[in-house]
């Protein structure tokens, strides 16, 4: 069921693109852009209008409870996507539960386009916008950052912009502090949040991430990129089970003790020694 609006109503999405197209096109390889951009549409059309209790996202939501135990909720998520040349978006209508899961579903979109060797890099965003599919025109805020933010990264990866920062305490298990890949000049429009899909790897998947990684390293250009790929793999395998109480940022009392705690944490980091 598609749900197109020409409402402005508040949302929530990922936008991304394939690393290395323009160069591709310049060599002419129309072919393997095409190629690739079909399996990338073939992934996201697997998410298009899903629903709880599928194989891939599970049925269980666990609802904190002011006692200390939880329970579980269970809903429908409606997930919308669109492309146009090299660029990727797709998108929810935000509501917290449903937030949940899109940061589920965006672990494990990274992961088999990893599978595949497309490389990608992308923003999360959330806020007010018109998501008119049937006319295919999306306009608003969550776009501009997202697009704006997925320039400013030197990597393979998923990164939240900084519009996402009141609903990341949601999320832990899908998220990690990481901030190596992101281009000088910004760090305003990105937060030091990014979707840890290389926990979602270690969990889902036998292959070597490592190794499929430097095999898709075939450009000089974009060598560093692969690097810090690389680099965050081994920073989710140090951190990702325990990240948030190393942080001393589990339960901050503003999003502004968290972000300082956080960013404290990874100028620590920054001083150890890479094995």
């Amino acid at each position: 069921m598609k749900q197109s609006s020409t409402e402005k109503e508040h949302i929530t999405l990922c936008l991304f693109d394939v690393l290395g197209t323009s160069e591709m096109t310049k060599r002419n390889e129309l072919n393997k852009i095409y190629s690739c951009y079909s399996k990338l549409s073939e992934i996201v059309n697997q998410y298009d209008d899903n629903v709880f209790g599928t194989k891939l996202f599970g049925a269980r939501v666990p609802i904190p409870q002011p006692d200390g135990t939880s329970r579980v909720a269970r809903g429908t998520v409606y997930i919308h996507h669109a492309f146009f040349s090299d660029t990727f978006i797709f998108w929810i209508k935000t509501h917290p539960l449903d937030v949940w899961i899109f940061n589920k579903v965006c672990n494990e979109l990274f992961c088999k386009t990893l599978e595949l060797q497309i490389p990608i890099r992308g923003c999360l965003s959330s806020g007010e916008a018109i998501m008119d599919i049937e006319n295919r025109m999306f306009i608003g805020q969550p776009l501009v950052e997202a697009a704006r933010g997925e320039t400013g990264q030197q990597w393979l990866g998923l990164t939240h912009g900084s519009s996402f920062d009141d609903k990341l305490h949601w999320d832990l298990e899908y998220y990690i502090p990481y901030k190596k890949h992101i281009k000088d000049g910004y760090s305003e429009i990105l937060s030091p949040f990014a979707i840890d899909w290389a926990r979602h790897w270690r969990s889902t998947r036998s292959e070597d991430a490592i190794t499929l990684i430097k095999s898709m390293n075939k450009e000089e250009k974009f060598s560093n990129y692969y690097d810090t790929t690389i680099d965050f793999y081994l920073h989710s395998q140090r951190h990702s089970s325990n990240w948030y109480n190393e942080t001393k940022a589990l339960c901050p009392s503003t999003y502004d003790e968290y972000l300082r705690d956080t960013y404290q944490w990874l100028d620590t980091l920054a001083l150890e020694v890479t094995p």
